[in-house]
């Protein structure tokens, strides 16, 4: 065996050894890579740089051609616009027109024209300046304004110099200051006319075509030049029409940039920014403008990365196998020795983790080595792994008592002797001398109810019917009150099955079970009264029914809503509805009996359900009393209310299920709803009908198109003096596929829930005002046209200028038109409908106030709203003659017309007496059968030719 001596000479050998293999391998495969990496680093930079200016020569040629495209497409639009001789006239006027009908009609005309112009992508808006003062702008927004003088000025003088060409302004501010795009890409052009008598052009307007910058955005935007380069593109006035970076367009780039690019298509090197940057550029046929690329040199310089990547990665893959082939040397010789050697060390100085096993690789004198000291540790490290494991369960053990909060017990079955923890005690509030080791203190203690099943689950487990005893019952603690426990257990058995002893734990789960308690109670009832909700009053409906039936009874169900509850509100905030909603439900349970139930549905509908009623009469007393009780004055804070409520009742049969009784009440509500509110209505078969009627018609209107089965009939109102025809009234019909024909009080409403009243409106206004031109070729020029419309058409914000610009399009005069209102639509009296009324009346429309004396009938609306004309309801021209109170109201409608300077309608005038009456006290004009029917427009337009030619 070597001894010492010969230990040395080895060990200086293998360092020896090491320093020279590392030192061969540096020289032989490190060196000649690196000389080989930069050689062709130097080679392909040069190669990328060529190529990077002829690449981007070439995008820049092709982005050019397209911008050139898309500013043909655009002068040719101005070419057009130029060209059409309407225009031409409209802005030749010496002088701008003052009435107010003809310049309306002249812009409408203009504006017409010009908006079949915005079809090209990316175009905002055309503005037209006449060299009169008038200005015509379409596109962007209609909130628009004639630009001061000082910059129609130099518009007009930019385009005098550039004659009958198209000049391009480039990116400028928008000539209008109200539109979204404050800055857009324009171009002009002069409008000229010959003037017949010098024979000279002159220039008589311009037009100013704007185009969306954004757009152009979008289409460089996608062009990719590699990462942090980007195109740009310049207009005339070295403004930036293009940037990827939108807040860099409008700017002005550098003299200097441009300058150096004289010569198109042009590559130069500048420093932009600090960066040097290769700028290639090419110039527009069609603008001048620039197109530039500017690419980063150290973009260009990144495609030659590779080479020094990979220059370097070999390099270091190369050192890295250096290093590890050094290392493996000294792993496998040095470092075991080392390791031995340090770990005897430790060990003879008293440290216990000395002992590990070192890893045994090969099988050399050191791996041989390396076995023996595992061998010798192996029983020093078994011995310390169980000591470590024992010490660790009695700590883990020890934890889970402490943590666990839960109380542990220990049931001896062979000395009948049960251990009870501490926190046991604790949690039932008993002390220490009041519990006993007897199975009793547990079992004793347990609530009644839960007895039973506590035991049978207990024997079940022991007798082996159950793999772990696990169950929750209440247990009484010492201030008399249950706490719920979940018990869990497990039996011992010995060899032959037998138990003889069981242990487990008591878990206090009160707080859950109240929890579970607390949901089950919010889910069947509401929160902001605390009344049974909608899920459980359709549970209270089965079981009330179900007992029904057995017994032979019925079953009565109301249910009522607030009538305009949502004033409150939207008046008074949600707060205070809540408020108001929870005493209605206490005043209801007052008045209800013991056995019924009340219920809140949601918003402002309650439901009262009646288990057992003796006969139908009973509810409408219940109903009646709710009814009369809220009608009182209710006190919520500091506030009274006076509220009115709907009430629909419905009451079983033998038949009737849950969803029949409650889908009944809920028809019952609609119908006391819908005939005036404040009201008691009971189902009955005829409301079933009417919801079949209203879904039938409302699908009917939606399956069949309306421009087919809508038509107008004309009924005349004539003078009450000389019996002569002033207006005809449009009355809409709707012919059915099977040829039967609904009349609007059948169709309108349905329209309106649907949301189809809207496009119906439209096509009648539409048809009525064709009408007027066959009114006109028949004679009729001075007579007008009456219309009715919905409330729902007033609150649409447009509607005042769709119907201007239909009037504009039929050139009717607005004073023939008048538009026939109910009280209804002002009871709304929105924003929107009085914008609406208001701006109506202020091009000349007419409105009248249709069934005045049937709704509220309040002064305010005559004096609030622009109303010319009051129409008596048929419902009170049918009592003349025969009631003195209805002949009354007539004289009083009439009188209040008069007094207030309105035209006073009636109609409905079926007889000559009735006609008499009306004529004797003043009213105007007269409607009705006695007169004509409704008829088709032919019919009408021969009547007045008959009535001409007499």
């Amino acid at each position: 065996m070597a001894g010492p001596e010969g230990a040395a000479p080895r060990r200086r050998r293998h360092a020896s050894l090491l320093v020279k293999f590392v030192a061969y391998i540096a020289v032989l495969g490190v060196l000649p890579l690196l000389v080989l990496g930069l050689t062709s680093f130097e080679v392909s930079q040069t190669v990328v740089d060529r190529l990077a200016a002829r690449y981007s020569v070439a995008l820049l040629e092709a982005e050019r051609d397209y911008l050139d495209l898309q500013l043909e497409q655009v002068e040719s639009l101005i070419g057009s616009i130029v060209s059409v001789d309407d225009i031409v006239d409209a802005v030749s006027q010496e002088r701008i027109e003052t009435d107010a009908y003809t310049r309306l009609a002249t812009q409408a005309k203009v504006g017409y024209i010009l908006s079949n112009y915005l079809y090209i992508r990316g175009l905002v808006s055309i503005d037209v300046l006449a060299a009169n003062g008038t200005y015509y702008h379409v596109g962007g927004t209609l909130d628009s304004a004639p630009p001061d003088s000082d910059r129609r000025g130099e518009i007009l003088s930019a385009l005098a110099s550039a004659g009958e060409r198209t000049h391009w302004f480039g990116i400028v501010e928008n000539l209008n200051p109200r539109s979204p795009d404050r800055l857009v890409i324009t171009a002009g052009r002069g409008i000229w006319r010959t003037d017949r008598e010098t024979v000279t052009r002159r220039a008589v307007a311009s037009v100013l075509v704007n185009f969306d910058v954004d757009a152009l955005y979008r289409q460089f935007v996608v062009s990719s030049l590699g990462v942090g380069s980007h195109l740009m593109v310049v207009d005339g006035s070295r403004r930036i029409v293009y940037h990827p970076h939108a807040e860099r367009i409008g700017t002005t780039v550098p003299e200097d940039l441009i300058a150096a690019l004289a010569d198109p298509p042009a590559a130069t090197e500048m420093t932009i920014d600090g960066v040097e940057t290769l700028v290639t550029a090419v110039r527009s046929n069609q603008t001048g403008w620039w197109v530039l690329a500017l690419v980063p040199q150290r973009t260009i310089r990144a495609e030659t990365a590779g080479i020094a990547l990979a220059t370097s990665v070999a390099l270091l893959i190369c050192l890295a196998f250096v290093a590890a082939v050094g290392f493996a040397l000294s792993q496998t010789v040095v470092t075991p020795l080392k390791q031995l050697t340090e770990r005897f060390k430790r060990f003879q100085a008293g440290d216990p983790a000395a002992l590990r096993p070192v890893p045994v690789n090969g099988q050399d004198e050191i791996a041989e080595l390396s076995r023996w000291f595992n061998t010798f540790v192996q029983t020093a490290d078994e011995r310390r792994r169980a000591d470590r494991a024992l010490r660790d369960s009695e700590e883990r053990y020890a934890l889970a008592i402490r943590g666990a909060n839960d109380s542990l017990w220990d049931w001896d079955l062979k000395t009948n002797r049960l251990y009870l923890s501490p926190r046991w005690k604790t949690m039932l509030g008993y002390r220490e001398e009041d519990v006993r080791d007897a199975p009793s203190i547990w079992f004793d203690r347990m609530h009644p109810g839960d007895r039973a099943a506590v035991l049978g689950a207990l024997e079940d487990h022991l007798a082996g019917r159950s793999p772990h005893f696990e169950i929750e019952h209440r247990l009484l603690a010492s201030d008399g009150t249950y706490l719920w426990m979940l018990v869990r257990g497990l039996a011992v058995r010995d060899e032959h099955g037998v138990p003889y002893r069981m242990a487990g734990s008591h878990s206090d789960v009160t707080a859950r079970k109240r929890a579970e308690a607390k949901l089950r109670h919010d889910a069947l009832h509401d929160v902001v009264t605390g009344l049974a909700n909608r899920r459980a009053l359709f549970d209270q409906v089965e079981e009330a029914l179900a007992a029904a039936r057995e017994t032979g009874r019925s079953v009565g169900l109301l249910m009522f809503d607030l009538d305009h509850f949502k004033d409150i509100n939207d008046t008074l905030g949600h707060e205070t509805g809540d408020q108001l909603l929870a005493a209605v439900a206490q005043v209801a349970s007052e008045i209800v009996g013991e056995s019924d139930r009340v219920a809140r549905l949601g918003g402002d509908e309650f439901a009262v359900l009646c288990p057992t009623i003796p006969e139908p009469d009973a509810l409408a007393g219940i109903a009646g009393r709710i009814v009369e009780r809220l009608r009182l004055p209710l006190a919520v804070g500091e506030r009274r209310f006076s509220i009115t409520v709907s009430v629909g009742v419905s009451v079983s049969g033998p038949a009737t299920t849950s969803d029949d009784l409650v889908r009944e009440a809920d028809l019952a509500l609609y119908e006391a709803k819908r005939t005036g509110r404040n009201r008691v209505c009971f189902f009955d078969e005829e409301l079933e009908r009417q919801a079949h009627d209203r879904l039938a018609i409302e699908t009917l209107l939606r399956t069949e198109p309306a421009e087919t089965a809508l038509f107008l009939l004309f009924q005349p109102q004539v003078d009450a003096a000389t019996g002569a025809i002033r207006r005809f009234e449009a009355l809409a019909r709707w012919r059915c596929a099977d040829g039967s024909v609904l009349r609007p009080d059948h169709f309108v409403p349905a329209a309106e829930r649907s949301g189809l009243i809207q496009e119906m409106t439209r096509l009648i206004v539409r048809r009525a005002l064709e009408a007027v031109a066959a009114i006109d070729a028949a004679g009729g020029s001075d007579i007008g046209m009456s219309i009715n419309l919905s409330a729902i058409d007033l609150e649409h914000t447009d509607f005042a200028d769709e119907i201007t610009a239909m009037l504009a399009e039929h050139a009717v005069d607005p004073p023939r038109i008048e538009f026939e209102i109910t009280e209804g639509v002002l009871l709304r009296s929105s924003p929107a409908v009085m914008e609406n009324i208001r701006r109506l009346g202020a091009i000349g429309c007419r409105f009248a106030l249709d069934d005045f004396g049937t709704g509220f009938s309040s002064l305010a609306y005559l004096r609030q709203f622009p109303i010319h004309t009051i129409k008596i309801d048929k419902s009170f021209v049918d009592g003349i003659g025969s009631d003195r109170g209805d002949e009354e109201l007539a004289r009083v409608v009439i009188t209040l017309g008069g007094t207030m300077s309105k035209l006073v309608v009636a109609e409905g005038v079926e007889t000559q007496a009735q006609a008499d009456f009306l004529t004797a006290e003043g009213c105007d004009l007269l409607q009705g059968y006695l007169f004509a029917r409704p008829m088709p427009l032919a019919e009408a337009a021969d009547t007045i030719r008959t009535r001409r030619r007499a």
